[in-house]
């Protein structure tokens, strides 16, 4: 079961890091130049 829990935890947070991941690095580039 704690497996279970600990997969439906890191689901939310792998899609929200592919949301937010890419718009630092879009910051980032504008920053840089």
């Amino acid at each position: 079961m704690p497996a279970a829990h600990t997969t439906t935890q890191q689901m939310p947070w792998s899609a929200h890091a592919k949301l937010v991941i890419p718009t630092l690095e879009k910051h980032r580039t504008l920053f840089a130049q």
